[in-house]
């Protein structure tokens, strides 16, 4: 056994600096091995610009890519040829084909792949956010027009 006041070598340094030392001993520096090739797996990188009618992904997933990209970069589509960016959007259980937009009184519908989802907010090129009605208001929306087509 060690006498008091002497470390476990016998010489005459305070117990805290030996007990310091077998604890630095025991730990055990990272290892530097590289991860396994096998275990790492590329995933498509997602695009802002997936948004609703450009080629036609699930509401979910629409939802979903609106939602991790607001505020920033925000989530974007085109429409006759401009940017539009869309704010938030919401599920429905309504059908519509993938892109085609129904702009009703207080509501503006966007079909996707399964469901149509219902705009929020959009904000057109050099203008600020309105709600999504006003503005299907403003740029009077033909029946046959979609939204992530560009215009020929």
């Amino acid at each position: 056994m060690t006498p008091p006041g002497r470390c476990s070598t016998g010489s005459p340094t305070p117990a805290h600096r030996c007990s310091s030392r077998r604890w630095t001993a025991s730990l055990r520096a990272p290892s530097s091995r590289s991860p396994s090739r096998a275990r790492v797996s590329a995933t498509p990188r997602s695009s802002p610009s997936t948004t609703p009618g450009s080629t036609s992904p699930p509401a979910l997933a629409v939802d979903r890519l609106v939602r991790g990209c607001t505020p920033a970069p925000g989530a974007w589509t085109t429409f006759r040829g401009e940017r539009l960016k869309v704010g938030p959007v919401a599920i429905t259980h309504e059908q519509l084909p993938a892109g085609v937009v129904d702009a009703r009184k207080r509501e503006v519908l966007v079909g996707t792949a399964d469901r149509a989802v219902r705009l929020g907010e959009v904000t057109p090129l050099g203008k600020k956010p309105m709600p999504a009605a006003d503005w299907a208001r403003g740029v009077r929306i033909d029946a046959d027009e979609r939204l992530g087509e560009e215009t020929a």
